[in-house]
């Protein structure tokens, strides 16, 4: 699970090389450590028949940590930037997994709900992870919702 994972340095690479500043209004704050995701992934309890939603990717920090895990990941990013350079970051620190992520670039919140559907159609359970702020803030960082 910790193959790849993104750390201060690898995140402000990052921003550097695509011009991103994070964002207030998109609620953008960068999972740069490494431990943290390593728990938030623990605390999930995915599963290899398991297909994780990620609300809101960004640099894709969380999103590499779910890939060492989960069976899939559907990753669902406002920011068109993100979600362009999100498939090109998961293929070059996890070539091995690549094939496993979808990413759904949804500027108006709309294609959220599809997301979710598709993703419940490939496992009898998803477990849907946020990484922005509030869910730092919250107890709740991880919620498992099973179809039925």
């Amino acid at each position: 699970m910790t193959a790849g994972l993104l750390g201060p340095a690898e995140v402000r690479a990052l921003v550097a090389e695509l011009g991103i500043r994070p964002t207030r209004a998109l609620g953008q704050n960068f999972l740069h450590d490494p431990n943290t995701i390593r728990r938030i992934v623990r605390t999930a309890g995915l599963g290899p028949a398991d297909v994780a939603l990620e609300v809101g990717p960004g640099l894709g920090s969380l999103t590499l940590g779910l890939l060492g895990t989960a069976g899939h990941v559907t990753a669902v990013e406002v920011d068109p930037a993100l979600a362009a350079a999100l498939p090109a970051t998961v293929a070059d620190r996890r070539p091995d997994r690549a094939g496993a992520l979808t990413v759904v670039a949804d500027s108006t919140g709309c294609r959220a709900a599809f997301a979710i559907q598709t993703a419940r159609s490939r496992s009898s359970s998803v477990n849907a992870c946020h990484s922005g702020s509030s869910a730092h803030r919250s107890a709740r960082v991880c919620s498992s919702a099973s179809s039925a």
